[in-house]
């Protein structure tokens, strides 16, 4: 009998599962007997265990598989039919070869079916999803067209004039002396700002106030922020190079001016820190330059 023969087995006895799948050597035959057949009733062991059943089927472990599957979702045995159109049958000492074409080519139709049906399902959900895109697609185009359109209203040079004097005009008699010094803090554009009310003339630009302010979020070092800006506001190296911390604050109101808007912001820039980072960066560019000199 061939080890990789299987059968399944529709047990006659109360059973928890009311079918099985086990290997064709574990069919009990009579002395005389040397076949086992489809719709035959066998005694099987199973764990040192013998018990009554009904040889429904003979194949491959895979085809028993595949098979069993079927039974589970009908319910029902369909077995039947099939051992009258394919009958196998086994010796004890090997396998009578018998056609299992048709059994194979049933399998074959039941998978081409499963896998069609999926594909089908796959493109209905791509389908979905494509529409559901589109309409994401076609609302975000309505609204930037929108936006195209109010733009359009709104950019006009008579209106926009008309809009500044209504401003200024609203600034004079509403406006708070807040208002009124947020408005001077602007430079001679508007990418320039005021550092601060008390150094009249003394602007920073636009880039370096947000990159300051990124800088005070993460609550960086205090002299790492206030070196930033010293940097951005003296931009030569031989000026730091050739004068002192002392010296750069006479010289350069904007140097106190940027250490007046860092403690109005509650960095902690300490007279001992504000000091020491200005004779650190005059010492450093002097440096370079006997470098480069020698």
């Amino acid at each position: 009998m061939n080890s990789d023969s299987f059968v399944i087995v529709s047990w006659t006895e109360s059973k928890k599962n009311e079918f099985s799948i086990i290997r064709i050597e574990d069919v009990f035959l009579e002395d005389e007997e040397e076949i086992v057949s489809v719709e035959q009733s066998y005694q099987f062991k199973i764990k040192k265990k013998v018990h009554d059943g009904i040889v429904k089927f003979i194949g491959s472990k895979l085809s028993c598989e595949k098979k069993l599957k079927d039974i589970n979702k009908s319910k029902k045995s369909s077995f039947s039919s099939n051992s009258q159109s394919i009958q196998k049958s086994f010796k004890k000492s090997g396998i009578v070869s018998k056609n299992i074409n048709l059994t194979e080519q049933h399998l074959s139709n039941n998978n081409e079916t499963d896998s069609l049906e999926r594909q089908l399902a796959e493109r209905d959900t791509l389908i979905f999803s494509l529409k559901e895109t589109q309409l994401k697609n076609e609302s975000k185009i309505l609204e930037l067209e929108q936006s195209v359109s109010t733009y359009k209203e709104i950019y006009d040079s008579t209106f926009l004039s008309n809009l500044v004097q209504l401003s200024i005009q609203v600034l004079k008699f509403v406006g708070s002396e807040t208002d009124r010094d947020e408005v001077r803090k602007f430079g001679k554009n508007s990418q320039e700002i005021l550092i601060n009310s008390s150094y009249p003339n003394k602007f920073m630009s636009v880039n370096l106030l947000n990159r300051v302010n990124i800088m005070i979020d993460e609550k960086l070092n205090p002299s790492r922020i206030f070196r930033t800006m010293a940097k951005a506001l003296i931009i030569e190296p031989e000026i730091w190079g050739s004068n002192n911390g002392q010296s750069i604050i006479k010289k350069y109101s904007q140097i106190s001016a940027a250490r007046d808007f860092l403690r109005l912001r509650n960095v902690a820039l300490t007279d001992s820190i504000f000091k020491t980072t200005l004779r650190s960066l005059c010492t450093e560019c002097r440096s370079k330059q006997y470098s480069k000199e020698g």
